[in-house]
């Protein structure tokens, strides 16, 4: 059974003095339902190294929540966890997959520029281009009309949203839905995510 390491969120804790990783309990239970065993990673860059080595990472698996510090958030610790597990990833070709502001860390980490978008908070929308699907969920207010080389554009919303992107070379993928948040997880993401983590690749 593969390990697969998964971000967290921070969360702010200001009655306590507090800042704590938190995640959607769905998250370990959707990559169980892959077939995987499912690891959280905490938001301290300097334990992560020792970390992944222990666990003899096989995949890593970015979540959502939380606005990257380069567009106004305020969890700096977890884009320096999430850019060490980018390298770590290509360094060691491991596969790497992120949902929602995990796609979005990839797009910022590659280059391409995001900015606000309107009418992607609880919604569901079609998808088009090389991953089709008659709807998805979404919960993000930033996204990407384009993308940069060594990203490849493989979905975009009727109004030019990017929804998922691989990249040319390395084991790396994103999209922009959550399929964890589904009450009945769906086949399809499922086949997804195992596609990706066996082969590294969407399509």
């Amino acid at each position: 059974m593969k390990h697969i390491v998964y971000t967290q969120r921070v969360d702010l804790i200001k009655d306590y003095g507090e800042r704590r990783d938190a995640a959607d309990q769905n998250i370990p239970k959707f990559l169980s339902a892959c077939g995987y065993l499912p690891f959280p990673i905490m938001n301290i860059p300097s334990m992560v190294n020792d970390f992944c080595n222990a666990v003899s990472v096989e995949g890593i698996f970015l979540t959502g929540g939380n606005d990257l510090s380069a567009y106004g958030g305020n969890a700096l610790e977890r884009d320096n966890t999430e850019k060490f597990l980018m390298e770590y990833a290509i360094q060691n070709d491991i596969p790497l997959f992120g949902i929602c502001r995990g796609m979005q860390f990839i797009l910022h980490f590659f280059g391409s520029e995001m900015g606000k978008i309107r009418n992607h908070i609880k919604k569901e929308h079609a998808i088009h281009g090389r991953i089709c699907r008659t709807a998805v969920n979404s919960y993000h207010g930033m996204g990407a009309q384009t993308v940069h080389a060594p990203l490849e554009i493989l979905s975009k919303t009727d109004d030019g949203v990017v929804e998922a992107v691989q990249h040319s070379k390395y084991k790396i993928a994103g999209i922009m839905w959550h399929p964890e948040r589904c009450n009945v997880f769906l086949e399809e993401d499922i086949f997804m995510i195992k596609n990706f983590f066996e082969k590294g690749r969407l399509v």
